[in-house]
Protein backbone atom coordinates (compact mmCIF):
# COMPACT_ATOMS: atom_id res chain seq x y z
CA UNK A 1 0.00 0.00 0.00
CA UNK A 2 1.40 3.40 -0.98
CA UNK A 3 1.15 6.44 1.22
CA UNK A 4 0.06 9.85 -0.16
CA UNK A 5 2.58 12.65 -0.14
CA UNK A 6 1.90 15.47 2.39
CA UNK A 7 1.92 17.92 -0.49
CA UNK A 8 -1.16 16.23 -1.96
CA UNK A 9 -3.24 17.84 0.79
CA UNK A 10 -2.00 21.37 0.07
CA UNK A 11 -3.65 23.93 -2.20
CA UNK A 12 -1.74 24.08 -5.51
CA UNK A 13 0.14 27.34 -5.99
CA UNK A 14 -1.54 27.97 -9.36
CA UNK A 15 -5.08 27.87 -7.88
CA UNK A 16 -7.25 30.76 -9.06
CA UNK A 17 -10.72 31.82 -7.96
CA UNK A 18 -13.20 33.46 -10.34
CA UNK A 19 -16.22 35.52 -9.34
CA UNK A 20 -19.28 36.63 -11.31
CA UNK A 21 -22.65 38.13 -10.40
CA UNK A 22 -25.80 38.05 -12.52
CA UNK A 23 -29.33 39.25 -11.81
CA UNK A 24 -31.95 36.48 -11.65
CA UNK A 25 -35.56 37.26 -12.53
CA UNK A 26 -37.11 34.13 -11.00
CA UNK A 27 -35.64 34.64 -7.53
CA UNK A 28 -35.53 38.45 -7.75
CA UNK A 29 -31.96 38.36 -6.49
CA UNK A 30 -28.31 38.45 -7.52
CA UNK A 31 -26.66 35.10 -8.17
CA UNK A 32 -23.03 35.11 -7.02
CA UNK A 33 -20.98 32.33 -8.63
CA UNK A 34 -17.54 31.38 -7.33
CA UNK A 35 -15.37 28.79 -9.08
CA UNK A 36 -11.86 27.42 -8.79
CA UNK A 37 -9.74 26.43 -11.79
CA UNK A 38 -8.82 22.95 -10.51
CA UNK A 39 -10.02 20.18 -8.18
CA UNK A 40 -9.87 22.33 -5.05
CA UNK A 41 -13.18 23.01 -3.30
CA UNK A 42 -14.82 26.03 -1.69
CA UNK A 43 -15.35 25.34 2.01
CA UNK A 44 -16.50 28.72 3.36
CA UNK A 45 -17.53 32.11 1.99
CA UNK A 46 -17.83 35.24 4.11
CA UNK A 47 -19.30 38.35 2.46
CA UNK A 48 -19.08 41.91 3.75
CA UNK A 49 -21.27 44.82 2.60
CA UNK A 50 -22.74 47.87 4.30
CA UNK A 51 -25.94 47.90 2.21
CA UNK A 52 -26.58 44.42 0.81
CA UNK A 53 -27.10 42.64 4.11
CA UNK A 54 -29.00 43.56 7.27
CA UNK A 55 -26.04 42.69 9.53
CA UNK A 56 -23.28 43.76 7.08
CA UNK A 57 -21.84 40.20 7.11
CA UNK A 58 -23.13 36.98 5.61
CA UNK A 59 -21.44 33.58 5.71
CA UNK A 60 -22.12 30.45 3.65
CA UNK A 61 -20.76 27.05 4.65
CA UNK A 62 -21.68 24.35 2.06
CA UNK A 63 -22.34 20.90 3.50
CA UNK A 64 -20.72 19.27 0.47
CA UNK A 65 -17.89 21.52 -0.74
CA UNK A 66 -17.43 21.68 -4.51
CA UNK A 67 -15.25 23.62 -6.90
CA UNK A 68 -18.21 25.78 -7.96
CA UNK A 69 -20.58 27.52 -5.56
CA UNK A 70 -23.60 29.70 -6.37
CA UNK A 71 -25.09 31.97 -3.70
CA UNK A 72 -28.33 33.96 -3.96
CA UNK A 73 -28.05 37.52 -2.66
CA UNK A 74 -31.32 39.37 -2.12
CA UNK A 75 -30.38 42.95 -1.23
CA UNK A 76 -32.71 45.39 0.48
CA UNK A 77 -31.40 48.22 -1.73
CA UNK A 78 -30.09 48.38 -5.27
CA UNK A 79 -27.29 50.93 -5.15
CA UNK A 80 -23.64 50.86 -6.24
CA UNK A 81 -21.59 49.14 -3.58
CA UNK A 82 -18.47 47.06 -3.07
CA UNK A 83 -18.87 43.44 -2.05
CA UNK A 84 -15.85 42.11 -0.16
CA UNK A 85 -15.40 38.33 -0.15
CA UNK A 86 -13.19 36.05 1.92
CA UNK A 87 -13.27 32.53 0.48
CA UNK A 88 -11.71 29.48 2.13
CA UNK A 89 -10.42 27.07 -0.53
CA UNK A 90 -8.75 23.72 0.05
CA UNK A 91 -8.36 20.11 -0.98
CA UNK A 92 -11.20 17.77 0.04
CA UNK A 93 -8.93 15.59 2.16
CA UNK A 94 -6.66 18.41 3.25
CA UNK A 95 -6.37 20.09 6.63
CA UNK A 96 -4.58 23.21 5.41
CA UNK A 97 -6.66 25.71 3.44
CA UNK A 98 -6.04 28.98 1.66
CA UNK A 99 -8.07 32.19 2.09
CA UNK A 100 -8.76 34.21 -1.05
CA UNK A 101 -9.78 37.84 -0.64
CA UNK A 102 -11.83 39.36 -3.46
CA UNK A 103 -13.63 42.65 -4.00
CA UNK A 104 -16.50 42.94 -6.48
CA UNK A 105 -18.05 46.28 -7.42
CA UNK A 106 -21.78 45.97 -8.01
CA UNK A 107 -22.98 48.47 -10.63
CA UNK A 108 -25.71 50.97 -9.81
CA UNK A 109 -28.31 49.37 -12.08
CA UNK A 110 -27.11 45.80 -11.74
CA UNK A 111 -30.64 44.68 -10.81
CA UNK A 112 -31.72 44.94 -14.46
CA UNK A 113 -31.64 42.11 -16.97
CA UNK A 114 -31.91 42.56 -20.72
CA UNK A 115 -35.23 42.02 -22.48
CA UNK A 116 -35.63 40.25 -25.77
CA UNK A 117 -37.23 42.33 -28.57
CA UNK A 118 -40.97 42.85 -27.96
CA UNK A 119 -40.87 40.69 -24.82
CA UNK A 120 -42.79 43.34 -22.88
CA UNK A 121 -44.77 46.46 -23.88
CA UNK A 122 -43.00 49.75 -23.39
CA UNK A 123 -43.95 51.93 -20.40
CA UNK A 124 -46.29 54.87 -21.04
CA UNK A 125 -44.06 57.30 -19.11
CA UNK A 126 -40.85 58.87 -20.35
CA UNK A 127 -38.28 61.63 -20.05
CA UNK A 128 -36.71 63.01 -23.24
CA UNK A 129 -33.89 65.43 -23.89
CA UNK A 130 -31.57 66.57 -26.66
CA UNK A 131 -27.99 65.37 -26.75
CA UNK A 132 -25.08 65.61 -29.14
CA UNK A 133 -23.24 62.68 -27.57
CA UNK A 134 -22.26 59.68 -29.69
CA UNK A 135 -24.23 56.46 -29.32
CA UNK A 136 -21.07 54.55 -28.43
CA UNK A 137 -20.55 56.65 -25.29
CA UNK A 138 -24.06 55.87 -24.09
CA UNK A 139 -23.44 52.20 -24.85
CA UNK A 140 -20.29 52.30 -22.71
CA UNK A 141 -22.30 53.84 -19.87
CA UNK A 142 -24.88 51.05 -20.17
CA UNK A 143 -22.21 48.35 -20.06
CA UNK A 144 -20.62 49.87 -16.95
CA UNK A 145 -23.83 50.43 -15.01
CA UNK A 146 -26.10 47.51 -15.99
CA UNK A 147 -23.81 44.60 -15.11
CA UNK A 148 -23.41 43.43 -18.72
CA UNK A 149 -20.50 41.49 -20.07
CA UNK A 150 -18.30 43.62 -22.37
CA UNK A 151 -18.96 41.20 -25.22
CA UNK A 152 -22.72 41.00 -24.65
CA UNK A 153 -24.53 42.68 -27.58
CA UNK A 154 -27.39 45.08 -26.96
CA UNK A 155 -30.61 44.13 -28.70
CA UNK A 156 -31.50 46.48 -31.52
CA UNK A 157 -28.10 48.19 -31.65
CA UNK A 158 -25.92 48.34 -34.73
CA UNK A 159 -22.35 48.46 -33.42
CA UNK A 160 -20.89 49.08 -36.86
CA UNK A 161 -19.08 52.34 -37.55
CA UNK A 162 -21.50 55.19 -38.03
CA UNK A 163 -24.26 53.71 -35.90
CA UNK A 164 -26.41 56.60 -34.65
CA UNK A 165 -29.39 54.93 -32.97
CA UNK A 166 -30.06 52.81 -29.92
CA UNK A 167 -33.09 50.90 -28.69
CA UNK A 168 -32.53 48.58 -25.73
CA UNK A 169 -34.84 47.17 -23.05
CA UNK A 170 -34.31 45.95 -19.49
CA UNK A 171 -36.39 44.46 -16.68
CA UNK A 172 -36.01 45.31 -13.00
CA UNK A 173 -35.82 41.98 -11.13
CA UNK A 174 -37.11 43.59 -7.93
CA UNK A 175 -40.49 44.82 -9.21
CA UNK A 176 -40.69 43.40 -12.78
CA UNK A 177 -40.98 46.90 -14.24
CA UNK A 178 -39.56 47.39 -17.75
CA UNK A 179 -37.09 50.07 -18.79
CA UNK A 180 -36.30 51.17 -22.33
CA UNK A 181 -33.55 53.50 -23.50
CA UNK A 182 -33.79 54.99 -27.00
CA UNK A 183 -31.47 57.24 -28.92
CA UNK A 184 -32.17 58.66 -32.39
CA UNK A 185 -30.39 61.29 -34.53
CA UNK A 186 -33.56 63.40 -35.01
CA UNK A 187 -33.24 67.16 -34.35
CA UNK A 188 -29.53 66.92 -33.69
CA UNK A 189 -29.87 63.93 -31.35
CA UNK A 190 -32.63 62.80 -28.97
CA UNK A 191 -32.39 60.44 -26.01
CA UNK A 192 -35.47 59.02 -24.35
CA UNK A 193 -35.78 56.96 -21.17
CA UNK A 194 -39.09 55.11 -20.87
CA UNK A 195 -40.07 53.89 -17.40
CA UNK A 196 -43.08 54.31 -15.12
CA UNK A 197 -40.77 54.79 -12.12
CA UNK A 198 -40.01 58.51 -11.82
CA UNK A 199 -37.36 57.94 -9.14
CA UNK A 200 -35.54 55.50 -11.41
CA UNK A 201 -35.70 57.96 -14.30
CA UNK A 202 -34.11 60.60 -12.07
CA UNK A 203 -31.34 58.20 -11.03
CA UNK A 204 -30.65 57.35 -14.68
CA UNK A 205 -30.57 60.99 -15.79
CA UNK A 206 -28.27 62.07 -12.95
CA UNK A 207 -25.90 59.14 -13.45
CA UNK A 208 -25.80 59.59 -17.24
CA UNK A 209 -25.11 63.31 -16.89
CA UNK A 210 -22.29 62.57 -14.47
CA UNK A 211 -20.79 60.02 -16.85
CA UNK A 212 -21.09 62.30 -19.89
CA UNK A 213 -19.95 65.32 -17.85
CA UNK A 214 -23.12 67.30 -18.64
CA UNK A 215 -23.65 70.28 -16.32
CA UNK A 216 -26.72 71.65 -18.13
CA UNK A 217 -29.70 69.56 -19.21
CA UNK A 218 -33.28 70.48 -20.08
CA UNK A 219 -35.85 67.74 -20.52
CA UNK A 220 -39.50 67.07 -21.32
CA UNK A 221 -41.21 64.90 -18.72
CA UNK A 222 -44.29 62.78 -19.38
CA UNK A 223 -45.39 60.62 -16.44
CA UNK A 224 -49.20 60.32 -16.67
CA UNK A 225 -49.50 57.74 -13.88
CA UNK A 226 -47.42 59.84 -11.49
CA UNK A 227 -49.30 63.01 -12.45
CA UNK A 228 -52.66 61.34 -11.77
CA UNK A 229 -51.49 60.55 -8.24
CA UNK A 230 -50.04 64.05 -7.92
CA UNK A 231 -53.37 65.62 -8.89
CA UNK A 232 -54.99 63.63 -6.09
CA UNK A 233 -52.37 64.98 -3.66
CA UNK A 234 -53.07 68.56 -4.79
CA UNK A 235 -56.79 67.99 -4.28
CA UNK A 236 -56.07 66.75 -0.76
CA UNK A 237 -53.99 69.85 -0.06
CA UNK A 238 -56.82 72.09 -1.24
CA UNK A 239 -59.38 70.18 0.85
CA UNK A 240 -57.20 70.30 3.98
CA UNK A 241 -56.60 74.03 3.51
CA UNK A 242 -60.34 74.68 3.22
CA UNK A 243 -60.99 72.54 6.29
CA UNK A 244 -58.27 74.41 8.19
CA UNK A 245 -59.89 77.78 7.48
CA UNK A 246 -63.31 76.45 8.49
CA UNK A 247 -62.02 74.96 11.75
CA UNK A 248 -60.11 78.16 12.57
CA UNK A 249 -63.28 80.23 12.13
CA UNK A 250 -65.32 77.84 14.29
CA UNK A 251 -62.68 77.86 17.01
CA UNK A 252 -62.58 81.68 16.96
CA UNK A 253 -66.39 81.77 17.42
CA UNK A 254 -66.20 79.25 20.27
CA UNK A 255 -63.42 81.22 21.98
CA UNK A 256 -65.48 84.43 21.73
CA UNK A 257 -68.52 82.67 23.24
CA UNK A 258 -66.37 81.34 26.09
CA UNK A 259 -65.14 84.84 26.92
CA UNK A 260 -68.72 86.17 27.04
CA UNK A 261 -70.02 83.38 29.28
CA UNK A 262 -66.97 83.64 31.55
CA UNK A 263 -67.71 87.31 32.19
CA UNK A 264 -71.37 86.52 32.93
CA UNK A 265 -70.39 83.68 35.25
CA UNK A 266 -68.07 85.95 37.25
CA UNK A 267 -70.74 88.68 37.47
CA UNK A 268 -73.27 86.13 38.79
CA UNK A 269 -70.76 84.85 41.34
CA UNK A 270 -70.05 88.37 42.63
CA UNK A 271 -73.79 89.02 42.93
CA UNK A 272 -74.20 85.68 44.77
CA UNK A 273 -76.60 84.34 42.12
CA UNK A 274 -75.30 80.81 42.63
CA UNK A 275 -77.92 79.05 40.52
CA UNK A 276 -77.12 81.24 37.48
CA UNK A 277 -73.38 80.92 38.22
CA UNK A 278 -73.70 77.13 38.19
CA UNK A 279 -75.58 77.22 34.89
CA UNK A 280 -72.99 79.52 33.30
CA UNK A 281 -70.10 77.31 34.41
CA UNK A 282 -71.94 74.28 33.08
CA UNK A 283 -72.21 75.98 29.67
CA UNK A 284 -68.59 77.02 29.97
CA UNK A 285 -67.54 73.40 30.54
CA UNK A 286 -69.51 72.19 27.52
CA UNK A 287 -68.05 74.91 25.29
CA UNK A 288 -64.55 74.13 26.53
CA UNK A 289 -65.02 70.42 25.74
CA UNK A 290 -66.26 71.34 22.29
CA UNK A 291 -63.26 73.62 21.80
CA UNK A 292 -60.90 70.79 22.76
CA UNK A 293 -62.64 68.55 20.23
CA UNK A 294 -62.27 71.21 17.52
CA UNK A 295 -58.61 71.62 18.41
CA UNK A 296 -58.04 67.85 18.01
CA UNK A 297 -59.76 68.00 14.61
CA UNK A 298 -57.55 70.91 13.59
CA UNK A 299 -54.40 69.13 14.80
CA UNK A 300 -55.34 66.00 12.82
CA UNK A 301 -56.12 68.09 9.74
CA UNK A 302 -52.82 69.93 10.13
CA UNK A 303 -50.88 66.64 10.30
CA UNK A 304 -52.58 65.37 7.14
CA UNK A 305 -51.90 68.69 5.41
CA UNK A 306 -48.21 68.47 6.27
CA UNK A 307 -48.10 64.90 4.91
CA UNK A 308 -49.68 66.04 1.65
CA UNK A 309 -47.31 69.02 1.38
CA UNK A 310 -44.35 66.68 1.87
CA UNK A 311 -45.65 64.61 -1.06
CA UNK A 312 -45.84 67.80 -3.13
CA UNK A 313 -42.23 68.60 -2.23
CA UNK A 314 -41.18 65.04 -3.14
CA UNK A 315 -42.76 65.47 -6.58
CA UNK A 316 -40.92 68.76 -7.08
CA UNK A 317 -37.63 67.06 -6.21
CA UNK A 318 -38.42 64.20 -8.61
CA UNK A 319 -39.08 66.68 -11.41
CA UNK A 320 -35.87 68.58 -10.60
CA UNK A 321 -33.75 65.41 -10.74
CA UNK A 322 -34.83 64.94 -14.36
CA UNK A 323 -32.80 68.07 -15.19
CA UNK A 324 -29.26 69.21 -14.53
CA UNK A 325 -27.67 72.55 -13.67
CA UNK A 326 -29.66 75.80 -13.94
CA UNK A 327 -32.79 74.07 -15.41
CA UNK A 328 -32.88 71.95 -12.24
CA UNK A 329 -32.77 75.03 -10.01
CA UNK A 330 -35.34 76.87 -12.12
CA UNK A 331 -37.83 74.01 -11.84
CA UNK A 332 -37.67 74.05 -8.03
CA UNK A 333 -38.04 77.85 -7.85
CA UNK A 334 -40.87 78.00 -10.41
CA UNK A 335 -42.79 75.16 -8.74
CA UNK A 336 -42.66 76.84 -5.34
CA UNK A 337 -43.83 80.15 -6.83
CA UNK A 338 -46.77 78.36 -8.48
CA UNK A 339 -47.70 76.77 -5.15
CA UNK A 340 -47.62 80.16 -3.39
CA UNK A 341 -50.16 81.62 -5.82
CA UNK A 342 -52.13 78.34 -5.96
CA UNK A 343 -51.68 77.97 -9.72
CA UNK A 344 -52.11 74.23 -10.24
CA UNK A 345 -52.04 74.34 -14.05
CA UNK A 346 -48.75 76.25 -14.04
CA UNK A 347 -47.31 73.77 -11.55
CA UNK A 348 -48.17 70.79 -13.76
CA UNK A 349 -46.72 72.52 -16.83
CA UNK A 350 -43.48 73.38 -15.00
CA UNK A 351 -43.04 69.73 -14.00
CA UNK A 352 -43.56 68.62 -17.59
CA UNK A 353 -41.77 71.31 -19.60
CA UNK A 354 -39.44 72.86 -17.03
CA UNK A 355 -41.18 76.26 -17.27
CA UNK A 356 -44.72 77.67 -17.28
CA UNK A 357 -44.47 79.90 -20.35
Amino acid sequence: MSLSSPTDALVPHNTRLSCSIKANKASQSFMLTLATNNDTVIKLVTMFSEVLFDKEVKSVHPLKPTSTLTIAIKPTKFIPTALVLKVVVGVKTGVQDHVFELSYQLPRFGAFIMLRPREMPEPVSSVSFRTTERVNRVVLWIHQNFNLEPSQPLQGLNMAAGADSLHVGFLNIKNNMPLFIKMVPDNGGQLQIRTDDMDLAGDLVQDLCKYLKLDHLESIVDFPLEMTKFNEVLERVEAHNAQRLKLSAEMADAASAIKTILVRAEDSRLLHHMEATSEYYKQLYELNQGLIGEYNKRAHNHAELLTALKEVNVMIQKAARLRMGSPKTKVITACREAIKVNNVQALLKIIKMGHSS
